[in-house]
């Protein structure tokens, strides 16, 4: 199995990346508010509780996706230090059913992520941030700067890039099989 993580602060593109590089490569899309809008039923935002939820069960299905050989792209809105024992235990456990993993920070400067923060299809996907007061509270209290502490990340600006373009220098970097016509 292949991971590829997609991180990066809210609105910088990654399930539009990560859409853009499932169709090009064929591994299954994983993004994040899969599991958000079950913790959202369950538990405030602030809630450690809601922490705890969200990080089993992604860990479970990125487990089951190693355990069977499921190439996949999983987002993640990275918060530094805050989320490394959960990256941690997630590349652990993928290596220990053979897996690989590799990372791509997504950046864009807050004036673009502003911008972003208002696309259509952001307001599709329940429980994304959809106002620039949203945004600036999740910028203002999460650590969406730092970078993973793995070296084979590859740091991707993509303000001026499209999807298409941001997943062909992940394929690239990667050297990812195409998806078979």
């Amino acid at each position: 199995m292949k991971l590829i993580i997609l991180y990066g602060p809210p609105a910088v593109g990654k399930f539009t990346t990560g859409v853009e590089l499932a169709k090009q490569t064929g591994f299954k899309l994983y993004h994040n508010h899969l599991t958000v809008d079950d913790a959202d039923a369950l538990f405030p935002e602030d809630s450690p509780r809601r922490r705890e939820l969200l990080q089993t069960l992604r860990l479970d299905e990125m487990t089951i996706a190693a355990k069977y050989n499921v190439n996949t792209i999983f987002t993640q809105a990275y918060s530094g230090v805050v989320d490394d024992p959960f990256m941690n235990t997630l590349v652990s456990a993928v290596r220990n059913h053979g897996g690989t993993v590799d990372f791509v920070e997504l950046k864009a400067p807050e004036a673009v992520l502003f911008e972003r923060v208002h696309g259509e299809s952001r307001k599709h996907i329940f429980g994304k941030i959809v106002t620039e007061k949203g945004l600036r509270h999740r910028l203002d209290t999460h650590d969406h700067t730092s970078s993973v502490k793995y070296a084979n990340t590859l740091i991707i600006n993509n303000a001026s890039l499209s999807p298409k373009e941001v997943a062909q220098k992940i394929i690239t970097h990667y050297t990812l099989q195409l998806k078979k016509s």
